[in-house]
């Protein structure tokens, strides 16, 4: 049987590498893209790979067509404001896209039948751990914008949930690596740019939160097995490898190991962050024995400094801010082509 799957957010760091790899399964007969087309644009390099299977729909997620859902097998939601930062920043924004739209999309596909509903949600929403090790069954405590609208929505997919339209919530690790639409505001390629660009690593905090690790190609895995998996109603996995659980000083010193002679400092003297936490992904483990992570650290480095032109980032006409996601915003906010809500001024952009 072959599905036909839309993916929101397809734009994106995630979305970009998710697209191709869906390109190749033979399960998949079409793939529907709709994303807002905030970074479209943002393209460190084009190696997408053509594809007679997909097709690309521009618009807002909290104005979605929701005719698309017609003859919809499942949905990949990756539509969201992105991090931290851009989540205080815009926090009417980050309600309205990350949950308000979503509550919205899983209704409306409830009545057009889709039959899958795979949400992109992340280890953030457990905050603080206080040094203990949480898995799927530990309470969340989420602190940020971000984090409160992702577990928001995973309280309100449950009870959407029947014998006929199921939902899995994937609570991704940190996502790190290589996509062709590049982001450097993600911890670990933050760290590989400055060592590549600078010949040194700057940890601004003190080192100690500690952060789960993924890959973006094995994100990217994850969602294929997540579609492919037959699940009764609802379910939620931490998705990442418990032997990428690192402080950002391991981090640090990580991806200073497969660089010469990189000068790595932390600032001790920083306040924490308070956003620490150790993650178990045993079930995600037992579930997904095909398709569990794959990527190191240093693998990810390899991968990163191999498609990512060191002499490009190296040149002074680099502007690393367009790879920023937040500095992106303001930067169309500041030109008048979206407003402070994240809107298009005109609707003709998105």
């Amino acid at each position: 049987m072959t599905m036909n799957i839309l993916v929101t957010g397809n734009l994106g760091y995630v979305g970009e590498v998710l697209v191709n790899k869906l390109c190749e399964e033979d399960f998949v007969s079409k793939i529907i893209g709709f994303d807002n087309g905030y970074y479209r644009d943002k393209i460190f390099s084009k190696t997408q790979k053509k594809c007679n299977k997909f097709v690309q729909i521009f618009g807002d997620i909290r104005k979605f067509p929701y005719e698309i859902l017609k003859n919809v097998d499942c949905i990949i939601s990756l539509a969201a404001v992105s991090n931290d930062p851009i989540g205080e920043k815009f926090k009417r924004a980050t309600s309205e896209i990350n949950y308000d739209a979503n509550v919205k999309l899983a209704k409306a596909a409830k009545k057009y039948n889709v039959k899958k509903f795979v949400f992109a949600s992340s280890c953030s929403v457990y905050g603080d751990s206080n040094g203990e090790t949480v898995n799927e069954e530990s309470n969340c405590n989420p602190l940020t914008e971000y984090a409160k609208s992702k577990r928001n929505f995973e309280i309100e997919l449950e009870k959407k949930t029947d014998l006929n339209f199921n939902a899995v919530c994937l609570r991704f690790a940190t996502a790190c690596g290589y996509s062709d639409r590049l982001r450097l505001d993600l911890v670990v390629n933050d760290f590989i740019y400055n060592a590549i660009k600078y010949k040194k690593i700057d940890v601004l905090s003190n080192g100690k939160p500690n952060r789960p690790i993924i890959n973006v190609n094995d994100m990217a895995r994850a969602f294929i097995w997540a579609v492919k998996e037959n699940f009764s109603n609802f379910k939620i996995i931490n998705v990442g490898s418990n032997n990428m659980n690192f402080s950002i000083a391991n981090l640090a010193y990580e991806v200073g190991k497969e660089f010469n002679n990189i000068d790595i400092s932390i600032n001790k003297d920083a306040v924490s962050d308070n956003r620490s936490y150790l993650v178990d992904f045993s079930l995600y483990k037992s579930l997904a024995k095909n398709h569990l992570p794959q990527y190191t650290i240093a693998d990810t480095v390899r991968e990163f400094v191999k498609n990512s032109s060191e002499e490009k980032m190296r040149k002074n006409n680099f502007n690393k801010d367009d790879y920023i996601r937040l500095k992106s915003l303001e930067k169309l906010i500041k030109n008048k082509v979206i407003n402070k809500n994240l809107e298009w001024i005109n609707d003709d952009e998105a």
